[in-house]
């Protein structure tokens, strides 16, 4: 739990920096990270530990990329990549969790329990 707060802290803290000029289209590259996190949230299973948390580790850089590149875009541009960035983040971040979430441990959470 504590290496998932460290790992969210870092993420949130680097889109917080402001960075050098934009490339020409940002919006494309949120969406295709967008469709890799899907893809590995569909392809879980199938993978290893170290292939969860190569290609995790690959989409926070990724994501941390994008999100510098349109700091110095027009508003308009900053609004349209941050509105498929920031679910996409989320969604990284769930995954964050899965992988430190060992199979076989127990639902301590009532949501969990079953009948409720």
């Amino acid at each position: 739990m504590r290496i998932t707060a460290i790992a969210l802290a870092a993420l949130a803290a680097t889109t917080l920096v402001t960075a050098g000029p934009a490339r020409a289209d940002p919006q494309s590259d949120a969406e295709q990270l967008r469709r890799q996190v899907s893809d590995l949230d569909g392809s879980w299973d199938s993978l290893t530990p170290q292939q969860r948390n190569q290609r995790i580790a690959g989409l926070q850089q990724q994501i941390t990329q994008v999100d510098l590149e349109t700091r110095n875009g027009p508003r308009d541009q900053l609004a349209q990549v941050d509105a498929i960035l920031l679910p996409s983040i989320i969604h990284l971040a769930d995954l964050v969790g899965k992988a430190q979430t060992p199979p076989t441990s127990s639902c301590i959470f009532p949501a969990c329990l079953p009948g409720l």
